[in-house]
């Protein structure tokens, strides 16, 4: 499944500009205008790196930084931090407050990415522990690629699984057929066909508990256990 990673930050144009430019790699995006809003959508869901503006409106970057390190739930996450700001005291301060690293605006794509996989694999080197999702007899270990079934050990094709990943990770909440795609297939032209084929593969595959991924008539699905 893809790394996914959520930007934080005012300017629409930087964050659709770092969009495109995370989804080339083949990572999974979403973003937020401010701080707050990005606290909320990290309680919401999963992510694997943040993007964060130094100078946000409200509560900065930099605060913003401290508070998701104290957090349990969000201390582990790796943080690049953004800044139209190239000085050796605005990094150190926002190196010490947290972030992993610090990229200065105008963003280098070329430059910009290649600190995005470093970051990644520097996390990934030092062992963190595999992500695990749980819910109705269902347990997916995301690292390991491994499905089981009340037990039993249960075989996935990757976008069988990436949609299995998908709907773990927001349980209970609804997603549209549009959000799905976007999320699995990025830019790709893909018809809402194709995802129901998957869904229906996913179905046959969960057995007993095929019940428990809802179809919302008009607006997507949702895996409610």
């Amino acid at each position: 499944m893809a790394y996914r990673i959520l930007i934080i930050d005012d300017d629409p144009l930087i964050c659709e500009l770092v969009e495109k430019t995370l989804k080339r790699e083949g990572f999974a995006t979403n973003w937020v205008n401010s701080a707050e809003d990005g606290l909320v959508e990290l309680r919401q869901s999963q992510y694997d790196l943040i993007v964060m503006d130094v100078g946000l409106p409200g509560l900065s970057g930099i605060k913003t930084c401290e508070i998701l390190r104290q957090n349990p739930a969000t201390s582990q996450i790796p943080i690049i931090m953004l800044t139209a700001e190239d000085s050796e005291k605005a990094k150190v301060t926002g190196l010490r407050t947290g972030a992993d690293d610090y990229v200065t605006k105008p963003l280098s794509p070329a430059e910009f990415t290649a600190r995005v996989h470093a970051v990644l694999r520097r996390v990934k080197q030092a062992g963190q522990p595999s992500r695990v999702f749980e819910a109705g007899g269902i347990r997916v270990d995301v690292e390991r690629h491994e499905v089981f079934l009340k037990g039993k050990p249960v075989e996935l094709r990757k976008k069988e699984f990436d949609l299995l990943c998908l709907f773990l990770e927001r349980k209970e909440r609804v997603l549209t057929r549009q959000a799905i795609l976007e999320a699995l297939w990025g830019d790709q032209v893909i018809t809402e066909h194709t995802l129901e084929v998957h869904i229906n593969n996913l179905r046959e595959k969960l057995a007993s508990l095929s019940h428990c991924l809802k179809t919302i008539p008009g607006v997507g699905y949702k895996f409610q256990p």
